[in-house]
């Protein structure tokens, strides 16, 4: 990972896991090089099918089925947003990685460590797109029992 980051000029970043979920607490980014990961992340059509899905339906070999949620609110709430990721960390706090697509044009976001990740990101597309206007913009609700992040 730290050779792709490197490979990617995220030159500010630094993995010590596979997940991104640090143990001992050496992980560190910057917006920035995560704007430059999602939008190299973009360019695979298999993960941009998975980051703009709200939610998956699969069964398992035990004969179980499984529903699994995308917990980022702004897929189907604001006009063009293909999702990235979202993710809760202790140090990092409730983060973003966002895109949205207009026009032709992608533009991604990142929002870091923000009790209000998904307004931030709206006022941040809002700016991106040139709108004059704030959208106005109820988030897609997760439905009970669904993972939170």
């Amino acid at each position: 990972m730290n050779k792709k980051a490197a490979d990617l000029g995220m030159k500010n970043t630094r993995f010590d896991s596979f997940d991104g979920i640090s143990q001992s607490g050496s992980n560190y980014s910057t917006p920035r090089d995560m704007a430059k990961l999602g939008r190299y992340a973009l360019a695979s059509k298999n993960i941009q099918t998975v980051a703009k899905s709200t939610k998956t339906v699969q069964k398992a070999t035990n004969g179980r089925t499984y529903t699994w949620y995308n917990t980022n609110q702004l897929l189907g709430s604001y006009q063009g947003v293909v999702g990235i990721k979202t993710g809760t960390g202790s140090t990092a706090g409730p983060c973003l990685v966002f895109a949205a697509t207009r026009n032709g044009r992608t533009v991604v976001g990142v929002i870091l460590n923000s009790q209000s990740r998904y307004p931030d990101a709206t006022r941040m597309l809002d700016w991106a797109f040139q709108q004059k206007a704030a959208s106005k913009v109820t988030l897609r609700q997760l439905p009970a029992g669904a993972e939170r992040d």
